[in-house]
């Protein structure tokens, strides 16, 4: 994957952690958000962020995109609701869903005048 070398935005987050949560997989996390409990979606955070902002970044090749990407993928999810327990492969889904939205902010013509972070602010709303 095509990364800024040495640089701390993308170090990898899956340092060893006391959180119960860490053990448990994917599919039990996603019954626990689609019940609206909320702290799942840290620990899916922490496990699959890095790789989704490697993914967006080499779309966008902008750091701040790439990071608003993941976020905006991130509220998606949540924005499921019960739906989400559907989803089989969460990582494929996730990473699946950051390039796409990264490829088309890239893709959507901006207005006038504004830069690629005004266009994710009015796309990501």
């Amino acid at each position: 994957m095509d990364v800024p070398p040495n640089d701390p935005f993308f170090t990898d987050a899956s340092l060893a952690s006391n959180d119960p949560a860490d053990r448990l997989s994917d599919q039990e996390l996603l019954r626990l958000l689609a019940r609206g409990d909320q702290l799942p979606l840290y620990t899916l955070y922490d496990r699959y962020a890095v790789g989704m902002r490697a993914r967006a970044y080499f779309v966008t090749r902008n750091e701040q995109l790439s990071s608003d990407t993941v976020h905006y993928t991130f509220i998606r999810l949540l924005r499921l609701g019960k739906k989400m327990k559907s989803i089989d492969d969460l990582k494929k889904w996730l990473n699946a869903a950051a390039r796409k939205e990264a490829t088309l902010l890239m893709e959507e013509p901006p207005y006038p005048g504004e830069t690629f972070e005004e266009r994710a602010a009015r796309r990501f709303r």
